[in-house]
């Protein structure tokens, strides 16, 4: 199911009342049973509070993405809530949250909840997309917003066809809960190296899965690796080529310095198996 048909006029929340993280989940909550998504507010309550204990859903930048998949949900939906003082939330970047979608589907749905929370990250790392979630007036112009953009797809099949002179680098990007920072960095990458005139292909590993998956001929031909990642990540595969290594946050903040940076010394090839014996072996007996 698309964003769009999973956002709905009624079930937003142009301005919360609430001023603290728990009542603001009680509202949203409310709201989603007023409408007959749910059928169990409690149930509900304490199925996100769990997975706000694994991790909280918080994303940085004032977003917040709380989530369930539970039998209690009667149908998925995206209700998007706003908060015009900003709510704390334990943010990792130490900041209120003033945007919410909380996302909820039925226990089997499939995979419903993880492809929206992905495709729904992939539009809030658009550059100024949540600028002008905040500066919408009514709940029409909200979805407006998600009409006059290009669906994620469409916006990957253009990236396909423009052609670059430059050098060709590829890079990985993925986050402990899978959510919107890996999309935030491939965007923020992908900007970098349009405007250097460079041609790159980006790996995503988050919500929906390991997504535009780098192949061996890809790897062969790229100048450079960049691996913008909280995740473990494979680094054998990109033996002999120049890397960078860095977290996720790495990837959206320094995303023009992490391309200069395949061109300094500070890029190294990763070691294989072979060679990291070797240099072990080296070290044990050599003393470097």
């Amino acid at each position: 199911m698309s964003i769009k048909e999973l956002l709905r006029k009624d079930l937003m929340i142009m301005e919360l009342k609430a001023i603290s993280k728990d009542v603001a989940l009680d509202e949203m909550i409310a709201k989603l049973a007023a409408h007959a998504i749910i059928h169990d507010s409690a149930l509900l309550k304490k199925s996100i509070m769990v997975r706000e204990e694994q991790g909280v859903t918080a994303l940085g930048h004032g977003i917040a993405m709380p989530h369930s998949k539970h039998i209690v949900v009667d149908k998925p939906a995206i209700l998007f809530a706003r908060s015009s003082q900003g709510i704390p939330y334990k943010a990792e970047d130490g900041q209120p949250v003033d945007l919410f979608f909380m996302v909820v589907a039925p226990s089997d749905a499939q995979d419903v909840q993880l492809e929206a929370i992905a495709d729904l990250s992939k539009y809030l790392a658009r550059e100024g997309f949540a600028d002008r979630l905040r500066q919408a007036s009514t709940e029409n112009d909200v979805l407006a917003l998600f009409d006059c953009l290009p669906n994620v797809d469409e916006a990957e099949e253009v990236e396909k066809k423009i052609n670059h002179s430059g050098d060709f680098i590829v890079a990985v990007t993925a986050c402990a809960t899978g959510l919107i920072h890996t999309y935030m960095a491939e965007e923020a990458l992908k900007k970098a190296a349009a405007e250097k005139g460079m041609t790159i292909k980006v790996e995503t590993n988050g919500a929906s899965g390991l997504k535009n998956a780098l192949t061996a001929a890809d790897i062969s031909r790229a100048k450079g690796v960049i691996v913008a990642s909280d995740k473990d990540t494979d680094l054998e595969r990109f033996a002999g080529k120049k890397l960078i290594n860095r977290p996720v946050a790495d990837g959206i903040k320094y995303a023009d310095e992490l391309i200069e940076s395949l061109y300094s010394d500070e890029a190294r090839a990763p070691e294989t198996e072979e060679s990291s014996l070797k240099g072990k072996l080296k070290r044990t007996f050599f003393g470097k």
